[in-house]
């Protein structure tokens, strides 16, 4: 079995989570909270009552989306090769700097300072949209 926690070039093991868990479903509020800097705890509680206020789920993209741009996070179309092929998550990490929310199949990660920030080497997943985090 693979180890989640090994670091590479262009990963780091990092759990937001206060308990540690990673098998919680926590994945968006964990990368909002490490990419914008606040709390696990502020963030899912924002996203709770934004959550409420719209009726669904705290981690449903309307939620979180929203709430990003509530932040003044601005929502970035998937990145596109010349060839039009997909960047996976860590040909993203590898030419970006800065900090980035990204989005990709059922998962929200981190890319800060050209590595993957999350509880498992998301890497070889394709970017969809993602965040920059200014």
């Amino acid at each position: 079995m693979k180890d989640s926690r090994k670091s590479t070039a262009t990963f780091t093991y990092h759990n937001e989570n206060p308990k540690g868990w990673k098998s919680s479903g926590d994945c968006v509020i964990r990368a909002i909270a490490f990419a914008t800097g606040h709390t696990w705890e502020d963030v899912y509680w924002d996203l709770c009552t934004l959550g409420r206020k719209l009726h669904r789920m705290p981690n449903d993209d309307k939620v979180y989306e929203t709430y990003l741009k509530n932040l003044g996070i601005e929502k970035m179309s998937q990145p596109r090769k010349s060839t039009n092929k997909k960047f996976t998550i860590q040909e993203f990490a590898k030419a970006s700097r800065g900090t980035h929310i990204i989005r990709t199949a059922g998962h929200l990660t981190v890319v800060k300072c050209g590595k993957i920030y999350d509880t498992w080497n998301c890497g070889d997943y394709c970017v969809g949209n993602y965040w920059t985090i200014h």
